[in-house]
């Protein structure tokens, strides 16, 4: 909950026998939305599975964990299931490990992430250092890791643009509209189109299909059947400004002095 101050006065001849001045308020009270505290877990970095030798890594490193889990003897199917998707998250957290960054920063490569990592501490150690040639010293390599960083943002997005037109390209040749669909709204950067909710006439939601497509049939049946609208002007028309007549008051054009003393 916060707390609005909407007017305040100050009263300094108050005789409150005080050294301060008595404060006058007028507040507002306004509840403030709960934020979740849960979050969801990072998904794993599943483009490194692209490359042949981690592929394999990620196969052998499986392969010996299922070998492992065969061994048990416990035969009921929840027990089997939890063990069997424990050990395929633990060996792909192993071995793959977990994307870093948001979604929009997903283009950014591992080599790159480590010289983020690296600016990050030439930043630490030149803010920690006092005036002098040391410190000199330290900023000359931070502004050499940042220009490194931007270059290889700028090589990883050029990368990750054509690997995506690549991949719409595949799409267009498959004739699968929705993965082009997909990557265009990605590159282009388009709001992906949320559905506005449906409501009839009584104003009540409409939450299945049939309903809302009713509804959609209903609207537009009331749009377009319409009465045709009228293509020559009606006979009465022409004359009604002509029997129409205009009064005109002349009004004079100098206005008579006052005479005063009378």
């Amino acid at each position: 909950m916060a707390v609005i101050v909407t007017r305040r006065a100050m009263l300094r001849g108050t005789d409150a026998s005080s050294d301060h001045h008595l404060l006058i308020a007028k507040c507002r009270l306004r509840l403030m939305r709960t934020v979740s505290n849960s979050q969801c877990p990072k998904p794993f970095d599943v483009a490194r599975l692209k490359d042949p030798e981690m592929a394999s890594q990620f196969r052998l490193e499986l392969q010996n964990c299922l070998e492992a889990l065969a061994q048990e003897e416990d035969n009921s199917v929840e027990s089997q299931w939890d063990r069997f998707w424990s050990t395929v998250v633990n060996s792909a957290a192993a071995s793959v490990g977990h994307r870093r960054g948001t979604f929009h920063e997903r283009w950014i490569q591992r080599d790159t992430w480590d010289l983020i990592d690296e600016r990050n501490k030439a930043k630490q150690v030149r803010d920690q250092e006092p005036p002098g040639q040391v410190l000199d010293t330290a900023d000359m390599r931070y502004q050499l890791m940042d220009r490194m960083v931007k270059r290889n943002c700028r090589r990883d997005k050029r990368d990750w643009i054509e690997w995506k037109g690549q991949e719409a390209q595949e799409a267009a040749n498959k004739n699968d509209n929705k993965t082009l669909y997909r990557i265009v709204q990605e590159l282009s950067g388009a709001p992906s189109g949320r559905g506005v909710p449906i409501t009839g006439k009584d104003g009540r939601l409409l939450t299945t299909a049939e309903e809302q497509d009713r509804r959609w049939v209903q609207h537009s049946e009331e749009i377009l059947n319409q009465l045709a609208p009228m293509s020559t002007i009606p006979e009465d028309a022409s004359a009604l400004w002509m029997t129409s007549q205009l009064t005109l008051v002349q009004l004079p054009l100098h206005r008579q002095k006052p005479q005063f003393g009378q």
